[in-house]
């Protein structure tokens, strides 16, 4: 792949890449929606060899809603973000008529997506914007992205930075962001593995 200087160094348009506005309603079907960001980012850790919840937690901060019925946040699909505005879209469709507006009205830099790739900084890592919304696929050109960063910076931590920004304040602040939810995302990990160890202990007890 070949970039400019900030189409190498920056995907996200608006600052630190969280995205605010409207809320998509909370439904089974919002909930299940929920999970279409985690479910390719997990897949795709493990077939790009990136360390697992890396790109997780980079989702958090990109596109990160918090669901008050299941009380944590988690990466929305069709977030839109443009002019430092963002919105969680309720579809699909949604968000895919936003960003033709936006277009239409001569916007360019507009993030799109579980990971919230800027469609004016990597103008051809899609053919059209239902590719770009697509979460596999939009999961997928981040990772890749990221790894060419990573081979580029010789560090994850510093390629995570420059993910968002070529600006030394603007990367470092984001790579502490993501940093924290990659901490919490381990730190439930660990959790989880003595609760089932414990769980296991218990029942050979028993038995």
């Amino acid at each position: 792949m070949v970039f400019g200087v900030l189409g190498l160094l920056a995907l996200a348009g608006a600052p630190f890449g969280e995205a605010s506005g409207q809320e998509a309603p909370e439904t089974t079907e919002a909930i299940r929606t929920e999970e279409l960001c985690q479910t390719h980012i997990t897949l795709t850790e493990q077939r790009e060899s990136i360390p697992s919840h890396l790109l997780g937690a980079i989702s958090l901060v990109e596109s990160g809603r918090w669901n008050e019925e299941q009380q944590r946040k988690t990466a929305w699909p069709w977030t839109v973000t443009a002019n430092g505005k963002g919105n969680f879209h309720a579809t699909k469709a949604d968000a895919v008529a936003a960003v033709k507006a936006l277009r239409a009205a001569n916007l360019r830099y507009i993030d799109v997506g579980c990971m919230q790739v800027n469609l004016g900084y990597h103008p051809k890592a899609f053919a059209t914007v239902e590719e770009a919304l697509d979460p596999a696929r939009n999961v997928a050109y981040a990772a890749r992205f990221l790894r060419e960063l990573r081979q580029r910076k010789r560090s994850w931590a510093t390629a995570v930075g420059y993910y968002h920004s070529a600006s030394w304040g603007f990367n470092a602040h984001y790579r502490l962001k993501v940093m924290h939810y990659w901490n919490l995302a381990w730190r439930a990990e660990r959790l989880n593995d003595m609760a089932q160890r414990r769980r296991a202990r218990n029942e050979r007890t028993r038995n």
